[in-house]
């Protein structure tokens, strides 16, 4: 068996099965996968909005629109100061 020394993070399977990677424009995928790639088995950390928008080299507007265009795709939660990447279902759990 391989142990993994560090952190491990990987996208979702079902994000590419269902086409979300030719749906999404690059804002959103990069607001998507960030919080994947820093988050740890405790789930991603706080960032301000300043600090993600400066590593994902767009600007806040257009960060905070991405993030907005997750979250009404049901792909993110965001409860006004943390982010979770993920979704709340799989596609196929919808009712």
């Amino acid at each position: 068996m391989h142990a993994v020394n560090g952190s491990f993070s990987f996208p979702e399977h079902w994000f590419l099965n269902n086409d979300l990677w030719e749906v999404l424009d690059h804002h959103a995928l990069m607001s998507y996968v960030f919080p994947v790639l820093v988050g740890d088995r405790k789930g991603p950390p706080y960032c301000s909005h300043d600090k993600i928008s400066n590593l994902l080299k767009v600007t806040v507007d257009d960060y905070i629109a991405a993030r907005n265009d997750l979250v009404k795709k049901d792909l993110i939660a965001f409860d006004g100061q943390d982010e979770t990447a993920g979704p709340r279902h799989y596609p196929s759990d919808a009712s």
